[in-house]
């Protein structure tokens, strides 16, 4: 293994090589290709569009990654041309693309896809999707052109859509800073909108073809399919500015307002333990509070299943948190909303408890339908009503604290009305891979976890709120038939398995999400698993990096903390605990490259320090 495979592995888990990127520039446009994409579209310095790219998809949802060939960047006086030809291609099918993109001085860029197949193409999407940036654009106006030329002023949401915020749409223009505007032209079918904040992308995400349209749909050979995205900007652009580098990252410790670190838990899934006593020393090396116990007697689990539970709970300490499935069938293996169906799925799992002599802090109950995915019109499948599924909980587990919300993500928990009034918690999981699984997409997650946050509490009130099983793997796929395979352990989208989970990577990015929370008084959070592939460790004594953040902050559960301040530090973040012995400064490069960090506010002192590549320090003061 060579030194950058090493450093590869220790980083992300894997020796996969991310595709280059390249940033490109011309007067006031800059932009960053990446593996035919244009990423960070800029207007003097300011991020105008996060993306446009042209995304094919099998029948499945699965993302083919474009094999791409002939690239050419050329530049020419006042603006740059981009082409390449590009294949998406299985075993069963093709299609091929020439794309063409060019920028101008002037901020105005265009990017024209041609496409064709050989044979019917079957998929779910192969077209041009759009993603607009979160900050400086949530809940701003926004003017929506239509397909009939029709024009509309609106407001991209501040609280996250739950279905489509936008339809039928041509064009959107919206204000980039001050004076300046920009119009996105796109081409080629009608295209609709969706608030990806709903799945934590960092990103408003228009694409192409509308969803209530027929899924999967068939591309057939002979005909030419033109698409096209446009960017036109209006308005006095000022200079922008040239800096040589970043500098230092400068944070500060504001005064204390109330915070504290929220309560740390992991997930336990039995079908991931093939050693129970490992499992378990993790647990209690870990020092979190909580263990969210995954008990579902479709898949097997039942009273030996709640024995494994109680034994974790006795080595560890840890509370346990019961999240059950419910399977919910008739006869015939068809959802069914009959409530003797319901008695009968909440004794079994009440009866295998009281047969381990297992209690439980809290259930988190789910019907087995709901671990997928629905549009807000439906159609729904069949379940009792949720208010009698809570009802049963508790009458079931009368002394454990019922938990209302969703298994899956926060996407279910905003489409499918709750009744908050039964609810001691409220809980939803995250995945930040369901659409996209670069490093930079994924640490762009983190932009829209406030949103969710106060999503959820305009939702909720101040009911306490927990953060269910969450990782950087996806640990089931609401929206398939199963997570994707990733035999190859390299980054892939709703994959099970990602290999960043033993990286220094997860590290930062665990950190990342920690400190959100906190700063949006989120009660507890189960990141990562006790084993497994979402797991803090492998054999004994070798604990992935995401073992210290959770373990060094989870014995601070409840203590005061704050955030640290930086409003011009993108990349970087950080908290302080205050600690029985003193201050804890932890700290997290949320980038690639080394990032110099200065905290004033340090008594009458500052700290000055190095943090390398997704680096994670604990500073004592």
């Amino acid at each position: 293994m060579t030194p950058a495979d090493s450093l590869n592995v220790r980083l992300f888990g894997t020796g996969e090589l991310q595709e280059p990127s390249r940033t490109i520039t011309a007067g006031v446009l800059s932009v960053v290709l990446q593996n035919g994409s244009l990423r960070g579209i800029s207007i003097a310095g300011r991020e105008a569009i996060r993306a446009i790219a042209f995304i094919v998809r099998d029948r499945h949802w699965g993302t083919y990654v474009p094999r791409i060939s002939d690239l050419e960047v050329e530049s020419f006086d006042g603006g740059f041309r981009i082409g390449y030809d590009a294949i998406c291609t299985d075993d069963e099918q093709a299609i091929r693309y020439r794309a063409m993109i060019e920028g101008h001085a002037d901020g105005s860029l265009e990017f024209v896809v041609r496409a064709r197949v050989d044979a019917p193409f079957l998929t779910s999407r192969a077209g041009f999707v759009v993603l607009h940036p979160i900050d400086g654009v949530a809940g701003e106006p926004v003017t929506i052109t239509h397909t009939d030329g029709s024009t509309e002023e609106s407001r991209f949401p501040a609280l996250i859509a739950p279905s489509q915020p936008f339809t039928d749409i041509r064009a959107l223009r919206h204000q980039v800073m001050p004076g300046v505007a920009v119009t996105c032209t796109m081409e080629g079918d009608a295209f609709e909108m969706e608030d990806q904040r709903n799945w934590t992308d960092g990103s408003f995400k228009t694409y192409i073809r509308p969803l209530a349209d027929p899924h999967p749909y068939t591309l057939e050979p002979d005909t030419g399919y033109v698409q096209r995205v446009g960017l036109a900007v209006d308005g006095e652009i000022p200079v922008p500015s040239v800096t040589s580098s970043p500098g230092p990252a400068r944070l500060s410790v504001p005064a204390s307002d109330g915070q504290h670190v929220p309560a740390l838990a992991l997930a336990v899934n039995p079908d991931d333990i093939d050693d129970w006593d490992i499992a378990a020393e993790w647990a209690r090396q870990s020092g979190v509070g909580h263990l969210f116990c995954m008990f579902n007697p479709a898949a097997g689990h039942d009273a030996g299943t709640m024995t494994r539970f109680k034994q974790l709970h006795e080595h560890s300490g840890a509370a346990l948190v019961l999240e059950a499935v419910l399977p919910l069938k008739d006869k015939a293996g068809r959802y069914t909303d009959s409530i003797d169906a319901l008695d009968a799925d909440m004794r079994l799992a009440r009866q295998a408890a009281e047969s381990a002599g297992v209690t439980f802090a809290a259930v988190s109950a789910s019907p087995a339908c709901y671990h997928r995915g629905y549009q807000v019109e439906g159609p729904w499948p069949k379940a009792p009503a949720l208010e009698v599924v809570y009802e049963r909980t508790r009458a079931a587990f009368p002394g454990a604290a019922v938990a209302v919300g969703m298994h899956s993500y926060f996407t279910e928990f905003n489409r499918r009305p709750l009744p908050m009034d039964q609810a001691d918690w409220v809980t939803h999981s995250t995945c930040p891979i369901v659409h996209a699984a670069d490093d930079r997409s994924v640490m762009e997650t983190l932009e829209s976890l406030p949103w969710v946050f106060d999503s959820v509490r305009a939702l909720a009130g101040d009911i306490p709120y927990w953060i269910g099983p969450t990782a950087l793997g996806m640990r089931f796929n609401p929206y398939a038939d199963s997570t994707m395979p990733n035999p190859d352990n390299i980054r892939r989208a709703s994959a099970r398995i990602d290999p960043r989970q033993k990286g220094q990577f997860n590290a930062a990015w665990t950190l990342g999400y920690i400190a959100r929370a906190l700063a949006a008084g989120v009660d507890g959070l189960c990141l990562s698993a006790v084993a497994g592939p979402f797991g803090i460790g492998g054999a004994p004594d070798r604990p992935f990096p995401v073992f210290r953040v959770l373990s060094g902050i989870a014995r601070h559960g409840g203590v005061a903390a704050r955030v640290l301040d930086g409003p011009a530090t993108p990349g970087v973040t950080g908290l302080v605990i205050e600690a029985a012995d003193g201050p804890e400064y932890w700290l997290a490069n949320l980038g690639s490259e080394p990032r110099p960090v200065v905290i004033n506010g340090v008594g009458e002192d500052h700290i000055e320090l190095e943090l390398g590549a997704y680096a994670v320090m604990c500073v004592r003061n």
